[in-house]
């Protein structure tokens, strides 16, 4: 497209809809030290950490110097006063911090301006503070994706690579404002997280990245966060991640299962439910071979769940749930499941006809039809089902190239039209707007993107 330009982290625009780019690379304007200065300050400004943004030198400036501006300040320009202050509140600490160095003026003022643009900045944006007063990173990404969809993805040869752009963007300003070191890793996956579920014009093989992750804790974390949404359609992203924390501690405090007849003499809705999904999928399989399956299961997942620290894994709980159902976009389970292969049978006789509720019902119905002693297990079969269908929906029901972010769109946009309200488009959009803000609040909302997949077929 003729005249387009990618929307790029790195150029001077931090704010999407913002001419200004906060930047840590604020030209400063060197003006000749004063008479007198040179006779009791020090240089530290030679020192390369002076020129490392994280550097244990730089985190100490910011810190000390931030404090300090709650009560000169942050519109104040620089003058004596300030110096002086800053003087005389900086030098022990800093001494006694770091020995081998020597203090100047030039860096704390250098300092100072950049504390002071970036505030000011950031005072123009009334979300960009959090409650306990640091910067709010989910704020800061949603932000910079605002319009990221509207451009073609096409001409991205990595798309990852933006994902590292803008976190390390983000990060400089955590170091700056904060004066904490950033987990540059930990934020490129959570934008790169949500970035690939709003990219358009090539399949999800396509985007290949190094901050992709599926390791086997993460497996079940997936497997976890499919089986919650599936029983509350209307959990939010912040229930959805606490109801998987408390998930994976039931699995961590299960007795450890050494054998068939110890499971089944510790039968708890957990167990049952485990056993009951196996079965579902494996109708015809024995007992023993079902109850052996659910052993190893519940052995896997403890040993998973200790062996991980309780932190990384609270880290990767908070990526996945971020991405709420559009997960179903970039797993892959397994195409040989009789379930799955009869709701890609259901939907060829009548795509998009039907409420997504009854479409799954008649599907369960027409599964406890060929397998009638599953009748015990509807609720189960019901979830499995649900499980399956939002599992083809994103993954085998839309355009190859179409963004999963579109397909989340039309899932809900299908369920508020056929929910028997009588509401003007207007307010579709509305609640729409809602949905996506509970269940995905990294994500920009666009209302002509919403009012599209409210007018196509699904």
């Amino acid at each position: 497209m003729a005249g387009t330009r990618i929307p790029n982290p790195s150029s001077d625009n931090f704010w999407s809809d913002s001419p200004n780019f906060i930047t840590s690379s604020l030209p400063i304007r060197e003006k000749k030290k004063e008479k007198g200065l040179t006779d009791f300050l020090y240089a530290i400004d030679e020192s390369p950490e002076f020129y490392d943004p994280y550097s244990d030198l730089n985190l100490f400036l910011s810190q000390i110097i931030k404090k300090e501006m709650q009560f000169l300040g942050t519109s104040k320009k620089w003058s004596v006063k300030i110096e002086d202050k800053l003087l005389a509140k900086i030098t022990p600490s800093f001494y006694k911090r770091f020995p081998e160095c020597r203090l100047n003026l030039t860096a704390i003022k250098r300092t100072w301006e950049k504390i002071s643009y970036y505030s000011q900045q950031i005072q123009k944006q009334k979300e960009a503070i959090d409650s306990s007063g640091k910067l709010n990173i989910h704020y800061f990404i949603k932000q910079n994706l605002k319009n990221y969809s509207a451009f073609p993805h096409s001409e991205q040869p990595r798309p990852s690579q933006y994902a590292h752009q803008l976190a390390s963007k983000i990060s400089e300003c955590i170091a700056i404002l904060d004066g904490v070191r950033p987990q540059l890793d930990y934020l490129t996956k959570m934008i790169w997280s949500i970035q690939r579920h709003l990219l358009t014009e090539r399949e999800p093989e396509q985007y290949h990245s190094p901050y992709d992750e599926y390791h086997p804790i993460d497996k079940l974390i997936v497997k976890i966060i499919l089986e919650v949404s599936a029983k509350h359609p209307q959990v939010s992203q912040k229930e959805l991640e606490l109801k998987v924390k408390e998930s994976l501690h039931s699995l961590q405090d299960l007795p450890s299962f050494s054998s068939v007849d110890q499971m089944m003499g510790n039968i708890s809705p957990l167990v049952k439910d485990e056993i009951a999904g196996i079965l579902i999928e494996n109708p015809t399989q024995s007992f023993s071979k079902l109850a052996h399956e659910a052993v190893n299961f519940f052995k896997k997942a403890k040993d998973l769940i200790q062996t991980e620290e309780w932190s990384a894994i609270e880290k990767k709980i908070h990526i996945w749930t971020l991405q709420g159902d559009m997960i179903c976009r970039f797993i892959r389970l397994n195409s040989e499941s009789p379930l799955l292969q009869l709701i890609q049978q259901k939907w060829k006789q009548h795509p998009s006809f039907l409420p997504h509720h009854t479409f799954i019902s008649e599907v369960c119905q027409h599964y406890l039809k060929t397998y009638p002693k599953l009748a015990p297990y509807s609720g189960q079969l019901f979830t499995r089902v649900t499980i399956l269908y939002k599992y083809a929906w994103y993954s085998l029901f839309g355009e190859p190239k179409e963004s999963s972010f579109n397909r989340f769109l039309k899932w809900h946009a299908s369920s508020l039209l056929f929910s028997g309200e009588t509401l003007d488009h207007k307010h579709l959009i509305h609640q729409l707007e809602e949905i996506v803000n509970k269940k995905l609040p990294l994500v920009p909302f666009d209302r002509n993107q919403a009012a599209a997949a409210l007018s196509l077929n699904f």
